[in-house]
C-alpha cells in the first residue's frame, strides 16, 4: 500500500516566486493573507497527506503553471499482514512508528498530574 505526500520546498524558491505564491494561493484556495504568508516563509511545508496519485497529480499541474516545483513524496505503508508475515533484522515482529495526537496521552511514557512548564518570554514573531 502506498501513501503519497506533496511537499512545497520554500527554501528552493527565489523572493519573485514565493511573492507570486502566496497571491495564488490566496486566490485560489481562498486562504487568509495570514495563512498564504506561513506557507511561503522560505520552509519546507507538506501541502497534502495521503492523498491519491490523481490529487498529487493535479497539484503538481496546478503550481507548475505559477511556475513552482512540488516534491512528491510516496511512502509504502505495512499492513497488518505484511507486518506478521516479514521479520526484522532481530527477528521480532515490526510495529510500524505513529505520532501521537496532539494532547494525547503516549502509553509508553510515564503519566505526569501537572504539565511541563515552559517559558516563552524571549520568543519573537519575525515579518
Amino acid at each position: 500500500m502506498h501513501e503519497i505526500d506533496v511537499w512545497l520546498d520554500g527554501k528552493a524558491l527565489s523572493e519573485a516566486q514565493l511573492s507570486t505564491l502566496k497571491v495564488n494561493l490566496q486566490q485560489s484556495f481562498k486562504l487568509s493573507e495570514t495563512q498564504a504568508r506561513l506557507l511561503v516563509n522560505g520552509r519546507s511545508h507538506r501541502i497534502k497527506r495521503r492523498c491519491t496519485e490523481k490529487e498529487a497529480s493535479q497539484l503538481v499541474k496546478q503550481f507548475e503553471t505559477w511556475g513552482i516545483p512540488l516534491r512528491v513524496e510516496q511512502r509504502d505503508v505495512l499492513t497488518s499482514q505484511q507486518t506478521t508475515s516479514e521479520p526484522s533484522l532481530n527477528g521480532s515482529p515490526t510495529t510500524p512508528f505513529t505520532l501521537a495526537r496532539a494532547g494525547e496521552r503516549i502509553p509508553t511514557q510515564a503519566t505526569t498530574t501537572e504539565p511541563v512548564k515552559v517559558s516563552t518570554d524571549h520568543l519573537q514573531l519575525l515579518d
